[in-house]
């Protein structure tokens, strides 16, 4: 093996190396939800926990449902239904 081969084999490595770590970065997801209502903190909740909850605020509601190591508003009060529409 020359000099020039063991520095390609090296390189390789490491380009290999910084894929499979940003790549694990990128697709890591969070562990739970944080709920904010006005700014502040109203609710965390864990990812694989099933809970569904409304949330009421003087101008209105949200049902936030959480499953599947996901979150969706189910209902709003809202006219145009835009969050729930999106998911």
């Amino acid at each position: 093996m020359k000099k020039n081969d063991f520095f390609l084999i090296l390189v390789i490595a490491i380009v290999v190396g910084l894929f499979f770590t940003f790549n694990h970065f990128k697709n890591n997801k969070g562990d739970k939800v944080v709920i904010y209502v006005d700014n502040k903190v109203y609710k965390e909740v864990p990812l694989n926990k099933n809970e569904e909850l409304t949330i009421k605020t003087k101008s209105g509601y949200n049902k936030v449902k959480v499953h599947d190591g996901g979150v969706e508003i189910e209902d709003a009060s809202c006219p145009d239904k835009v969050c729930v529409k999106t998911g």
